[in-house]
């Protein structure tokens, strides 16, 4: 499951390492998606350290206040392993802002290689395969 909606998807920014917080949707969209998350039984939970992963999942996880839940036990392991890739200088950034200050990281990004980096900040797409 990606986590629920935050600040930054409503206002278009590029989050990657950044954190926002969630939103009343995605708390919404978090418990509209509970339901089918419990009928799995899930033994084990794992999400990114990051604040938006790490509060999807304990909201995910956590029992309804009506009802008992198979999953009452589990308990959400967070691993750093499990971030987004970095953007270094673009997070945080609208596409308009990314297109303005930055038009070569932009360009670079767009064109997928699996070598490049973005500024030195951040991570190429080979550097996050090989942290999975």
């Amino acid at each position: 499951v990606r986590h629920a909606q935050t600040e930054w998807n409503l206002a278009g920014r590029l989050q990657g390492w950044k954190d926002s917080p969630l939103t009343p949707l995605g708390i919404e969209q978090i418990a509209a998606t509970r339901p089918r998350v419990h009928a799995s039984a899930y033994t084990a939970v794992y999400a990114s350290d990051l604040g938006r992963a790490a509060r999807t999942a304990e909201l995910l996880v956590a029992r309804s206040s009506t009802s008992a839940s198979p999953m009452a036990d589990v308990v959400v392991t967070l691993d750093e392993r499990l971030r987004e890739r970095s953007f270094g200088v673009l997070e945080g950034k609208t596409d308009g802002e990314m297109l303005a200050e930055h038009p070569q990281e932009v360009e670079a990004l767009r064109h997928g290689d699996y070598n490049q980096r973005i500024g030195s900040s951040s991570e190429s797409k080979h550097e996050v395969l090989r942290r999975l």
